[in-house]
């Protein structure tokens, strides 16, 4: 009520109108918060104002039409936060929250992911003090959908040092726990037997020979480090490492041989699209090492890795939409 009748007596107090955004916010009016906000900014368009509304409109019409361009919105607010102050690591911390979900919302572009990953990195250099552990949280997490899994440990192992209440400890050990699995599933052919193998690898060879026109098909043994453009491969599922209904990403052994086989890392795909028996064909496959050492433990593989679910025919078809993610976790806090 103070904040209220402050603004109303001098609607130019522009910290007034953000302190009443925020009221309002806590207590979920999120259309109250954005008037206030967008008020503040008709007043004076300063980077703390344009960092809240940037995080607000994040909030705003998840699920519907309206959040694509709110997200949109959402960035040119962070980058002009920005340029008001390019020393302000929490501007930048903004800007890479917000590429953040254009990926997931917008793009599924992984050059947003590089992008949020960029801001995140500057935010942490202009900081003069040690990161927060939400930029802690948020790049591990970027890192950790990167599958640049050492780096992402380290930060998330930092975040909970500074913030225990984040529960990093939870993500670490779901990362320890997928490798864990595909290395004993690589090593040991997704447990199925020879016998099994076999006879699924048949159907391989007796379908049409090529998928993708304009593509060459490829055995997995052939494929190179990094991008393979104007190939494809076509597999067999044989393993399916899906630790929970939240795992990111998916994980799976395939293959295409008795003696071939590679893991497969999904990305904004859910759980029960893919299945064990299953044919996995994938077009310019993106082919990486994986590797993470720990407590005395060490995990090595070769993975391929599917970031649009686009680029995959299940079962000689495209993917269900039903079966296609645009979630992750990202930790935005009213400044």
């Amino acid at each position: 009520d103070c904040l209220a009748r402050a603004v109303k007596l001098d609607p130019s107090l522009t910290e007034a109108w953000q302190c009443l955004a925020q009221c309002n916010w806590k207590k979920k009016d999120l259309s109250a918060a954005r008037d206030c906000l967008q008020g503040a900014l008709v007043k004076a368009r300063t980077k703390g104002v344009l960092r809240d509304l940037s995080m607000l409109l994040r909030c705003i019409g998840k699920g519907t039409p309206e959040e694509v361009s709110n997200v949109r919105e959402s960035l040119v607010l962070a980058k002009e936060a920005v340029t008001l102050d390019l020393n302000d690591p929490s501007s930048w911390c903004c800007v890479g929250n917000a590429h953040l979900a254009i990926f997931f919302n917008c793009s599924q572009d992984p050059e947003d992911l590089m992008k949020a990953i960029k801001a995140y990195n500057i935010a942490v250099s202009k900081g003069k003090t040690s990161p927060s552990p939400e930029l802690l949280f948020n790049r591990g997490t970027v890192l950790k959908y990167l599958e640049e899994y050492q780096q992402a440990v380290d930060d998330l192992q930092r975040a909970e040092r500074l913030d225990p209440s984040l529960s990093c400890g939870k993500d670490i050990e779901c990362i320890l726990d997928t490798l864990r699995r595909t290395q004993l599933a690589l090593q040991t052919k997704g447990g199925m037997k020879e016998k099994k193998i076999k006879m699924l690898l048949t159907s391989l060879h007796t379908s049409p020979a090529e998928d993708i026109p304009g593509h060459e098909r490829m055995e997995i043994r052939s494929l190179q480090p990094g991008s393979n453009p104007g190939r494809y491969i076509r597999t067999k599922v044989v393993g399916d490492i899906c630790t929970s209904k939240d795992s990111v990403p998916l994980v799976y052994v395939v293959c295409d041989a008795p003696d071939s086989f590679i893991a497969v890392s999904i990305f904004n795909v859910l759980p029960g699209a893919v299945k064990v028996g299953d044919t996995l064909t994938v077009a310019a496959p993106f082919v990486r090492p994986i590797s993470l050492f720990i407590s005395n433990n060490e995990f090595a593989f070769t993975s391929l890795r599917i970031d649009r679910p686009s680029v995959l025919l299940l079962n000689r078809k495209p993917i269900d939409p039903q079966f296609i993610s645009k979630s992750i976790q990202v930790r935005d806090f009213v400044s």
